[in-house]
Formats: C-alpha cells, sequence, structure tokens
C-alpha cells in the first residue's frame, strides 16, 4: 500500500508534503520518546528545555494539516489515489497517538521521585525500550523506501515487546513477580510497561502500512497460503 503512495508523492502535489509531515510527525515522537524516558529514568541526562508537551501540540497541528492535504488532492478529481490518501490517513493516528503515549512517559516522570528502576525486571525493562528506540529510529526508512522486509522486521520486534510488556503487567497484578519497595514503584512500573507495550503496538500498525493492503492495516500479514 505504500509503495503506490510513494509513487504518487513523487509528483509535484499535496500528498508529497503529507509524507514529509508524516515523517516529521515520526521522528517527533522519537525525540519526545528518547526525553521522555531519559526523565524517568536517569534524570541527570534530561534536556529540562526540551518541551514534550509543546512537542506534542506540534504533532497534533501536523496531524490536522496531513488531513487537509489528503483531502485537498483527492477533492479535486484524484479518485485512483483514494486508497493511498487513506493508508496515510490511517497511519497518522498512530503517529498521533504515539505522541499522546510519550507524553503519558513524560507525565510519570513528573510525578515520581527519583529515577525509575524496575527490580528484577529491569533487564526485560531495558530490552523493550531499546526495541522501541530503534523501531522509532528504523521505520522511517522502511516507509519511505518501501522496504517489507525491514517492515516485517519491526512488526515482529514490537509483537514481542508487547507480549513481553503484557506478561510482566499480569504478572505483577496477580502477584506472581518479587514484591517491590513501595506501592509507588510498583504503580509506575506497571504503568509505564503499559505505556510501552502501547507505542509498540502503534509502530507496529504504522510498519504494517507497508506490508498489507488498506484493509488490513494494523493486521498481522495474511498469510496468502491458506
Amino acid at each position: 500500500m505504500i509503495k503506490g503512495f510513494l509513487d504518487i508523492i513523487r509528483k509535484e502535489n499535496p500528498l508529497q508534503q503529507a509524507q514529509q509531515e508524516a515523517f516529521e510527525m515520526l521522528m517527533t515522537c522519537s525525540a519526545m520518546f528518547d526525553e521522555a524516558v531519559c526523565r524517568l529514568r536517569n534524570s541527570e541526562m534530561a534536556n529540562e528545555d526540551y518541551d514534550i508537551r509543546a512537542e506534542d501540540k506540534a504533532v497534533n497541528k501536523l496531524e490536522r494539516d496531513i488531513r487537509r492535504k489528503i483531502v485537498s488532492h483527492l477533492t479535486v478529481g484524484h479518485v485512483e489515489h483514494i486508497d493511498t490518501g487513506l493508508a496515510l490517513s490511517s497511519t497518522i493516528i498512530d503517529m498521533e497517538r504515539l505522541g499522546d503515549y510519550t507524553k503519558n512517559v513524560y507525565d510519570l516522570s513528573r510525578r515520581y521521585q527519583g529515577d525509575l528502576v524496575a527490580g528484577e525486571y529491569e533487564s526485560q525493562l531495558r530490552d523493550v525500550e531499546e526495541t522501541v528506540r530503534k523501531s522509532f529510529k528504523e521505520i522511517v526508512p522502511a516507509l519511505n523506501n518501501s522496504e517489507i522486509d525491514h517492515a516485517r522486521e519491526i512488526m515482529q520486534r514490537c509483537t514481542e515487546a508487547s507480549k513481553l510488556c503484557n506478561t510482566i503487567v499480569d504478572d505483577i497484578i496477580m502477584g506472581k513477580a518479587p514484591e517491590f519497595e513501595s506501592q509507588q514503584v510498583t504503580a509506575t512500573v506497571i504503568l509505564y510497561f503499559r505505556y510501552l507495550k502501547r507505542i509498540s503496538a502503534h509502530l507496529l500498525n504504522i510498519a504494517s502500512s507497508v506490508v498489507n493492503p488498506f484493509a488490513r492495516i494494523g493486521f498481522k500479514e495474511k498469510d496468502e497460503s491458506i
């Protein structure tokens, strides 16, 4: 689906600008995520001049502008581009949600005293954080170049991260996990894993637009052998 979209945007029309703005959304969310995690986990390295809330508003503004450009392009008669316009409209919703969940991580950092450490889950938490960072960095090239195999790797990576987050949250809630030093730590770890799971899920949805046709964006790739 994205390949058809990229063929279109190489011509001079509003969709060309819309694509660049979508990439800008992703890169902004990536920078927001890095800073939010730093403030929650390693506050000494945080950049206090970086305004995460302002960046989130910028992401929201880009989403609205992209929608206007898509409508502008389609309403002047480019009906042959409806599927690709709809595909971009779908993925920018996921991009906007990336900003929202990253802002949630930032809000955790403002309420939690000190740097969060996840006890016996620390190693797994670092693995999930690295998965998200890597996926953020790789998803723009995968979209821009219609790299289907690369997009599949991102989808698989994010699927595994989401499952791990679910398992850990379930263990903590059901009392199967080692006790944390306080209820505040327990609640913060649960929320953080949940936010990371949702960020992973939205990155997966975006990557799926390279692999799947419009109707299956956000779903697993269909096994054509079945």
